[in-house]
C-alpha cells in the first residue's frame, strides 16, 4: 500500500511539473552557462544596466515590480540562480562559484555594462565577490538587507544551518513524491504575496516551491556558507568596496526574515534585534568611502 501511494505521488509530481512547464513559460531567454541554462529577463533601454540579484530561495519573479519600475528609466535585468524559478539545476557549491556564474551569464547573455547591481540578502555576498574577483564594469551597488559577515558566520548561525541541512532530505523526498506540492495546493491565500503588487502568481510559486530542484538549490546555497574560507568570515571579509558608490537599504521594522534561522539568539546583529541589525548594516555601508544608507 505504501509503495503504491509513493508511486502515485511520484507520477502526480512529474505530471504536474510537465503541465507547469506548459502553463508558465519563462518570461525571458534561457542562457546556456556551464552545461545548464539560466532564465534571464531584461527590459527597458539605457545605461547603466541594473542587474537584480535575489536572496536565497527567491525567484526573480518576486522583484518584478521593482524591475518594471527601474525599466522605465534604464535597462534592467534579473535572473534565477540554478534550480530556482525557471533556471535549470546545477552542481554549484560555493558563493564564489555563483559569482563566477553571474559573470558568465552577463557575458553569454549579452547583457552590456556598465552595471549597477541591486542585491538582496544572500545575494549581497555574491555581488561583493563579483566586484573583487571578476572583471566586470560595476559602477555602483545597492544592498538591500544583505547578509553581513558578523551575522552569517557566527557559530550559532552556522550551527543552525548545519541542523537545517541535516533534515533537508525529508523536504526533498516529500517533493519527489508530490507531498510538498499537494500541501502548497491545499494552502489558502497566496503565500503572503500581495496581488496588487505581483498579480495572481500563486500557480508559478507553487510550481517553483514544490520542485525537488528548488529544495536541492536552497540546500546547496545554505551549504555554501559553510565553505567560505576562514579569512573571509570576519567583518568585511568579502572585501572593502573602496570608492564604489554604495547604498544600503535596511528594513525599518522588526523582521522574522529567513535570513536569520529560527533558534538563533538576537544578539550581535540578529535581524530580530533591530538595533543590532542596523549596526551590522552600517558595517556594510562603511565598506565604501561613498556609502549611504536609507
Amino acid at each position: 500500500m505504501l509503495c503504491a501511494a509513493l508511486a502515485a505521488g511520484w507520477v502526480y509530481e512529474n505530471v504536474a511539473e510537465i503541465l507547469d512547464t506548459r502553463r508558465y513559460p519563462p518570461p525571458g531567454i534561457m542562457v546556456s552557462v556551464g552545461g545548464h541554462k539560466l532564465d534571464l529577463f531584461c527590459e527597458g533601454t539605457g545605461t547603466p544596466t541594473v542587474v537584480l540579484e535575489m536572496g536565497s530561495g527567491e525567484p526573480a519573479l518576486l522583484f518584478r515590480p521593482v524591475q518594471d519600475k527601474i525599466a522605465q528609466s534604464t535597462r534592467a535585468c534579473s535572473y534565477d540562480r540554478p534550480g530556482i524559478g525557471w533556471s535549470e539545476a546545477s552542481e554549484l557549491r560555493t558563493i564564489q562559484d555563483r559569482a563566477a556564474e553571474l559573470r558568465s551569464l552577463l557575458t553569454d547573455g549579452e547583457v552590456v555594462g556598465p552595471y549597477v547591481l541591486v542585491a538582496h540578502s544572500y545575494g549581497g555576498l555574491i555581488v561583493r565577490d563579483l566586484f573583487h574577483n571578476h572583471s566586470v564594469d560595476i559602477r555602483g551597488l545597492v544592498l538591500v538587507d544583505t547578509a553581513e559577515e558578523g551575522v552569517v558566520f557566527r557559530p550559532d548561525f552556522l550551527e543552525a544551518i548545519k541542523q537545517a541541512i541535516s533534515t533537508r532530505w525529508k523536504d526533498e523526498l516529500s517533493a519527489r513524491v508530490g507531498i510538498r506540492r499537494l500541501r502548497f495546493v491545499l494552502m489558502q491565500g497566496q503565500f503572503g504575496i500581495r496581488k496588487d503588487l505581483f498579480g495572481d502568481i500563486r500557480g508559478e510559486m507553487i510550481d517553483f516551491f514544490s520542485n525537488p530542484s528548488f529544495v536541492r538549490a536552497i540546500t546547496d546555497e545554505a551549504h555554501s556558507y559553510l565553505l567560505v574560507p576562514d579569512d573571509m568570515r570576519r567583518p568585511l571579509g568579502f572585501g572593502a568596496l573602496n570608492n564604489l558608490p554604495l547604498i544600503v537599504v535596511r528594513h525599518g521594522q522588526p523582521s522574522d526574515s529567513i535570513l536569520l534561522p529560527l533558534g538563533i539568539s538576537s544578539r550581535n546583529c540578529g535581524q530580530r534585534d533591530r538595533n543590532g541589525w542596523q549596526n551590522c548594516q552600517r558595517t556594510v555601508r562603511s565598506s565604501s568611502l561613498r556609502g549611504a544608507d536609507t
